[in-house]
């Protein structure tokens, strides 16, 4: 039946399902790396896939006690953006305190991803997941099973 198709609809057809807005791939999640001191700096490195920046970008959110020393510098790597950063967190750790990412569009409706990694200063490695269902977690208190 194609065969008898005229090339200006089969064209027509492949442009329009081709176009649909297919999503950002959803293997393609932001990654949040903190590392602690024990002076109570932390610093942030935020990487968000270029096919995530969009108009309204994930943004990571800390403790309101943690407070930018410096503005974040921003890079384009491969096709990523690249943003470093330090933070003053004073002289308690990251454990126990909520940490998270959000936007006006969060992680639901961008149907990705973003992992985040924590370098406590005890040498603890804490990751987690977050999705759209659960965009922030507790640093825990002690290490898991």
């Amino acid at each position: 039946m194609i065969g008898t198709m005229p090339k200006q609809l089969i064209l027509g057809l492949c442009l329009v399902l081709g176009a649909s807005g297919i999503p950002a791939h959803p293997l393609d999640p932001a990654l949040l790396e903190l590392q602690e001191s024990v002076a109570g700096t932390v610093e942030v490195l935020w990487r968000l896939p270029l096919s995530q920046s969009g108009n309204a970008p994930l943004s990571p959110e800390f403790p309101e006690r943690c407070h930018s020393m410096s503005a974040p510098g921003a890079a384009e790597v491969g096709q990523s953006v690249i943003q470093r950063w330090r933070m003053d967190c004073g002289s308690g750790s990251l454990v126990g305190e909520r940490i998270g990412v959000a936007g006006v569009a969060g992680l639901d409706s961008r149907k990705t991803d973003a992992l985040v990694r924590i370098r406590l200063a005890d040498g603890r490695l804490v990751q987690a997941v977050l999705r759209g269902d659960a965009p922030s977690f507790e640093v825990p208190r002690h290490a898991g099973p």
